[in-house]
């Protein structure tokens, strides 16, 4: 099993540690009820070590981006970050995203493990299917 990011601070705080899609992954501190309340009142981190990692990059990244998710991507300033999805051909959605605006034409997006191979391929179908030079767009996987 591979381990994420901040498995060391998960095991110090004793969370409790479950096998999930070839990592061993935190699921619980101290209770559901608290541990919503400690986000709700105070901070939430979220470890993505785990998660597939996408770069689109080139003079058409924001269209593209803007092309394949939900949110306004044109609203972000450099280094800043915004939850989206990737919506289905009938409005549904595939999985959540979060996109990241690295520099003017490098965007970075991080999508779910448990998805991410399906994704991916729903991903790659629409990026080349958008993009007018296809070396605009580099996929990029963090395993």
């Amino acid at each position: 099993m591979k381990t994420i990011a901040l498995h060391s601070i998960h095991e110090a705080l004793n969370a409790k540690m479950v096998p999930f899609a070839g990592y061993i992954m935190p699921v619980q501190y101290e209770g559901v009820t608290l541990e919503h309340q400690t986000v709700r009142e105070g901070v939430g981190v979220f470890d993505v070590s785990h998660m597939g990692e996408f770069i689109i990059e080139g003079p058409m990244a924001l269209e593209l981006i803007q092309s394949i998710s939900s949110n306004d991507a044109s609203k972000l300033t450099i280094g800043k970050a915004q939850y989206s999805c990737l919506p289905n051909d009938i409005g549904g959605i595939v999985d959540d995203l979060i996109i990241y605006k690295i520099k003017e034409e490098e965007i970075k997006h991080i999508m779910k493990l448990n998805l991410k191979k399906g994704s991916y391929k729903l991903w790659r179908v629409r990026v080349n299917s958008r993009s007018r030079r296809k070396k605009e767009c580099v996929g990029r996987d963090n395993d």
